[in-house]
């Protein structure tokens, strides 16, 4: 063959038919003539054109739901037949519909554009029977054999199984792979109790290969608590029966679901995108046809039972569990004042992160932080588990046996039906040291966290007394005219100080205290908390003894209210200063304090101390 003529035939590979840009052919055909309500049916649009065609489904009167789409495309090339070269684009689309009613439905013409070209298929008919009737389903062929349509081995093409023309046979293989291909939502129950475990696993059933999948919508799952159980990144595939025929299973989603109110619920319709590969057993063609197909679930219908009657005293209804209860101190015995943990777990299956445990009784002799919880979530399969601790430090202030009673916790146990009642063994803390004397009011109210006292030892405290000068030396030494002035000396010198020193660190007092406060807002944000929860302590506690005249350190709670009232202090004044010194006790001890809490409430103190109407130190008022 001459260049030339390669040429020519090259060229004429690469135009379409001028037959084909003139117009186009349009069939349409459903795989059955009857099926069930929950059954689905293929309509099949097949558009020979030159140009990529668009179909629009119709809205009125169509009595389906269109579940699913699919479409693919091919060209084929006819060179015999005496009628010269003739080039064929061939698009396939399928759509998996569902009636919605039974009766002898319609679907209506669909219309098909191609470029300048219009047209519209022919209606086609259907019985609908109702839902669970044996019908006429079409034959299944175990995995499909398909090839490209108007190639060798496609049902419609020349060669083809189905014989030729616009009107050619439908492949029993293709039709079954659209039908087979859904996506599949599976529950454990269907009906449980209100707080019960229902496991939902979402599952893609196939009978060809799925490559990918994409945008996976769940539903809102309204009136339920959810839980990941599983969310396999790549689907893993699985060989599943059904009605006899091997299918892939490919596993999308698996979830916890615990229902919060009773009554009918329904887990909504899901949908995904996928792409699959269709093999083809055609010498000829053995390549496979890869397709982008959509699917989506039917809803899921959950009954929601209430909880039985005759529930025990204080139980909570999200305490649905089948689970255990233990309790346990951090060490056997301590001293006054020396912090111990209480800690309270539950462990088992059930919505671990709702479950509410018992709260601890008011302990005499004892103070209690806020607790804290945590969780630790352990699936046991498809089962939700896990355990919460609630952990609560003790303080205990009094000396001798600490007894924490048996704690009850009520649930409800969905495996057995009923309710049951788990209870703690009884602990005992032996507590060693000296007793802590009661407080005053005003300094034992805590207003950060009520029913707190501070941390403090046991013990009064008092300031120890410097050992007198021996004054037989000093009568000896200087005699009685040294002893005159020496004695006036100090009485000018006490005036001075009454009048001066004393006045003047009551007047600065609360200058020197705000000038702390800001060294402590310096270290508000520092990733070490004790240096701030000091500074404010220190600021507090200067203040107290510039104003008293005298250190204020070593003094108890209890004395330096009793300081403070007899300097003038008021009630309102010593519960703000004790609201402050408390949050320091909390902070530096682990309580749940934030820092710019602890500030204001300083600032606050400070403002209410500096109201108050003053004793000079040593003198009246």
């Amino acid at each position: 063959m001459t260049g030339r003529a390669t040429l020519l035939l090259a060229a004429l590979l690469l135009l379409p038919a001028a037959a084909g840009a003139a117009g186009m052919a349009i069939s349409a055909s459903l795989d059955r003539d009857e099926v069930a309500l929950d059954e689905l049916v293929t309509l099949e649009v097949r558009v020979e054109a030159a140009e990529a065609p668009t179909l629009s489904l119709p809205t009125l009167g169509f009595d389906f739901d269109v579940v699913s789409r699919g479409s693919s495309r091919s060209t084929s090339i006819d060179m015999g037949g005496g009628a010269g070269l003739k080039v064929r684009h061939t698009f396939v689309f399928q759509f998996g519909l569902r009636p919605r009613h039974t009766g002898d439905l319609t679907v209506p013409a669909v219309e098909v554009v191609a470029g300048a070209a219009r047209g519209e298929t022919q209606p086609l008919s259907v019985k609908v029977l109702a839902a669970g009737s044996a019908t006429r389903a079409p034959g299944r062929a175990g995995p499909p054999v398909l090839g490209f349509p108007g190639f060798p081995g496609f049902p419609g093409a020349p060669g083809g199984a189905g014989g030729g023309g616009q009107n050619g046979g439908s492949s029993r293989a293709w039709h079954g792979w659209e039908r087979d291909l859904q996506l599949s939502v599976e529950v454990d129950k269907t009906e449980v109790f209100l707080g019960e475990q229902v496991t939902a696993s979402v599952w893609v059933l196939s009978p060809v290969g799925v490559a990918e999948t994409g945008n996976f919508k769940p539903p809102a799952y309204d009136g339920f608590w959810t839980e990941q159980l599983e969310l396999p990144r790549e689907p893993i595939q699985q060989i599943r029966k059904k009605d006899g025929l091997a299918l892939r299973a490919y596993l999308l989603q698996r979830m916890a679901l615990f229902p919060t109110r009773s009554g009918p619920l329904e887990l909504g319709i899901h949908s995904v995108d996928l792409l699959v590969r269709v093999a083809s057993d055609d010498a000829f063609y053995p390549f496979g046809d890869v397709q982008r197909v959509s699917r989506s679930s039917r809803p899921v219908a959950i009954t929601v039972k209430p909880l039985p009657r005759g529930a025990p005293a204080g139980f909570d209804p999200v305490n649905v569990a089948t689970a255990t209860l233990s309790a346990s101190l951090s060490q056997k015995s301590a001293a006054v004042g020396q912090p111990v943990t209480l800690r309270l777990v539950a462990e088992g299956e059930g919505n671990v992160k709702a479950w509410s445990l018992p709260p601890l009784p008011a302990l005499a002799g004892t103070r209690a932080f806020l607790p804290t919880s945590s969780d630790q979530l352990a699936p046991r399969g498809v089962r939700f588990a896990g355990s919460r601790m609630v952990e609560t430090v003790l303080v205990p202030e009094t000396p001798g046996p600490l007894v924490v009673p048996p704690l009850s916790w009520a649930i409800f146990d969905p495996r057995a039906g009923a309710y049951r009642e788990l209870k703690t063994p009884e602990l005992r803390l032996e507590v060693t040291g000296g007793a802590t004397p009661s407080g005053a009011a005003g300094l034992s109210q805590n207003t950060l966290f009520p029913g707190l006292r501070p941390i403090r030892p046991a013990g009064p405290l008092a300031r120890a007394t410097a050992p007198g000068t021996p004054w037989p030396v000093w009568a000896f030494l200087i005699g009685p005219v040294a002893a005159f002035l020496v004695l006036t000396g100090v009485d000018r010198f006490r005036e001075h100080r009454v009048a001066d020193g004393g006045a003047r660190r009551v007047r600065i007092a609360g200058r020197v205290a705000r000038k702390r406060l800001a060294v402590a807002s310096r270290l508000l944000s520092g990733a070490d908390g004790a240096p701030f929860f000091a500074e404010v302590e220190r600021a507090l506690i200067g203040y107290c003894g510039d104003k008293l005249g005298r250190p204020a350190t070593g003094l108890t709670r209890d004395e330096l209210a009793r300081a403070l009232a007899g300097s003038g202090a008021h009630v309102t004044a010593l519960r703000a200063l004790a609201a402050a010194l408390d949050a320091c006790d909390a902070g530096r001890f682990g309580g749940a304090v934030a820092r710019e809490e602890l500030l204001a409430l300083a600032g606050r103190a400070m403002a209410v101390l500096e109201e108050v109407h003053w004793n000079h130190p040593g003198g009246g008022a």
